[in-house]
């Protein structure tokens, strides 16, 4: 799931973005170019929370002509903010079995892995827009957080899935190389553009 927060200078006036919750997810006009700060959350092996942020050095450029053209003001946005949060855990990942587009459904422990983001991100400032895939797992954990940082919609959105793993899929990871050995390879290769067997 994504999280975007587009963070403006405190004495520009709050303007419709162009990141509406009516909208699929496409990069903003060519005028609108935001420099952007990347944040991951995950669970380390102890199980503990992690937060990462990472900011791009570009300086943003105002929005003059794009705005112009919507008869609005100018938006002078200091940065945005994507912040990339993996679904909970499910019984299939405590299995150690390949999900890939099957929908699995979070379990308990994902569920509470899902309230500590959202406990996390409501001591940031305001969350904008919240876009998941439209598997449940993603779903769900997307539906917790936005709950918990001021009740946004969950935009869904099919292209945000997990790659399709072909014959993989439903396997338990330590058997797969002996029960479809091509579609491990090609899971190997690491390469997305390639094309997992099925059916073998």
């Amino acid at each position: 799931m994504i999280v975007l927060r587009i963070r403006r200078t405190a004495t520009t006036p709050l303007l419709s973005s162009p990141f509406t919750s009516s909208q699929p997810i496409h990069p903003p006009p060519p005028s609108l170019t935001l420099p952007v700060a990347k944040i991951s959350l995950g669970f380390n092996g102890a199980g503990s929370l992690t937060f990462t942020r990472r900011r791009t050095n570009h300086q943003p450029r105002t929005a003059n002509s794009y705005m112009a053209g919507v008869g609005s003001s100018v938006v002078n946005p200091t940065y945005a903010e994507i912040i990339v949060v993996r679904h909970g855990e499910t019984d299939w990942n405590a299995d150690g079995r390949i999900q890939g587009h099957l929908d699995v459904e979070l379990n308990d422990t994902g569920r509470q892995q899902a309230a500590t983001v959202a406990d996390r991100l409501s001591r940031e400032p305001s969350i904008s827009v919240v876009y998941s895939s439209d598997l449940k797992r993603a779903l769900e954990t997307a539906q917790i957080i936005a709950a918990g940082c001021g009740g946004q919609e969950v935009i869904k959105e099919p292209d945000l899935r997990e790659r399709h793993l072909g014959d993989l899929q439903g396997l338990v990871l330590r058997e797969a190389a002996k029960l479809s050995p091509k579609a491990y390879q090609a899971f190997l290769n690491q390469r997305t553009d390639q094309e997992i067997p099925e059916n073998e």
